[in-house]
């Protein structure tokens, strides 16, 4: 398995991770690299990592233990390095996405593995089935109150909702290596 060679954007729950950092100006051993996760929604201090040398790159490793204590969310990871004089610097931030294990998730609401916007738009279609056996204003699923005024307005939710649902499905493809599926179209005329 290859190491990678940057911080992860994700980490699902019960995955071990492990990167590498290579710093011209913050080479192991003289610096060492601390990485702190900060939740954004909860505003927790998740975890700390230490690096350890490999020749001039710092190796970072998380394991299945830390990453299973972490509550599912957005976080912060803040890359920061130290040496022995007490130089403090940091050189890394971004935001990093914790995902729940999708082994372990029962299937109620909170144990649910599709995104928000899958959830709406199946709450949507749902509706739409509804009004298709009658007249409704208004559906109730999960906890979601959908109110809609026409079936105009119920339409356009829908292709919103199928728009992010599709944005997301695209990305996931490209994280995972593979084409996004969505095609840019042109078309050429000659002036007249």
């Amino acid at each position: 398995m290859d190491i990678a060679r940057k911080e992860p954007e994700k980490i699902i729950c019960g995955d071990s991770v492990t990167w590498i950092r290579s710093l011209a100006d913050f080479p192991a051993p003289v610096w060492s690299l601390a990485y702190t996760l900060v939740s954004q929604t909860l505003g927790l201090a998740g975890i700390t990592i230490n690096s350890s040398d490999d020749g001039q790159d710092h190796l970072l490793r998380i394991t299945s233990a830390q990453t299973s204590a972490l509550v599912p969310g957005l976080y912060r990871l803040l890359g920061r390095a130290l040496d022995d004089s007490g130089n403090v610097i940091t050189f890394f931030q971004s935001s990093l996405d914790i995902q729940a294990d999708p082994a372990t998730v029962a299937t109620s609401v909170q144990g649910d593995t599709r995104t928000k916007a899958q959830r709406i738009l199946a709450n949507i279609l749902s509706v739409i089935e509804d009004r298709s056996k009658g007249v409704v204003t208004s559906h109730s699923n999960d906890g979601l109150n959908l109110v809609f005024k026409s079936d105009t307005e119920l339409e356009q939710m829908r292709q919103v909702w199928q728009s992010r649902v599709n944005n997301e499905l695209a990305q996931e493809r490209r994280n995972n290596g593979q084409r996004g599926g969505q095609r840019i179209v042109s078309r050429y005329t000659r002036p007249s």
